[in-house]
C-alpha cells in the first residue's frame, strides 16, 4: 500500500472488534530513526469480494498503540488489512505492512 523510509510500528495486529470494527494494535517505537510520537497511523481494509476499500490516513498518533477503523460496509466478509505511518507533517511515510485477514462475521 505505501512504500517509504519512516519505521512502521514493532509488532501489528488487527483483529474484528465484535462491532463494526477493526482494532489494530502495535508497539510505539517512537525515537526509533525517525519516527516519531505524533506520526499518524494509516488503516487500510480491503474487501475483494465487494472491491472495496475503506482506509485512514490521519488515524490515532504512534503513542497511542491503538485505534479502530470503522469497516459496517464490509460485515460478513473477509477483508485484508495493513498498516502505516505517516509524519505529522505529511512529508515521510511508512513501508506498509499487511496484518492479515480478517473475518467480519
Amino acid at each position: 500500500m505505501s512504500r517509504g523510509e519512516l519505521p512502521n510500528a514493532d509488532n501489528p495486529s488487527a483483529a474484528f472488534n465484535g462491532g463494526n470494527g477493526i482494532v489494530f494494535n502495535w508497539i510505539n517505537n517512537a525515537g526509533t530513526g525517525h519516527a516519531r510520537a505524533a506520526d499518524r497511523v494509516v488503516l487500510v481494509a480491503y474487501c475483494k469480494e465487494l472491491n472495496e476499500c475503506e482506509y485512514t490516513t490521519a488515524g490515532a498518533p504512534r503513542e497511542a498503540g491503538t485505534a479502530i477503523l470503522g469497516v459496517k460496509e464490509f460485515k460478513g466478509y473477509p477483508v485484508q488489512t495493513y498498516i502505516a505511518f505517516i509524519s505529522e507533517n505529511g512529508v515521510e511515510i511508512s513501508n506498509s505492512i499487511y496484518t492479515g485477514e480478517i473475518s467480519l462475521v
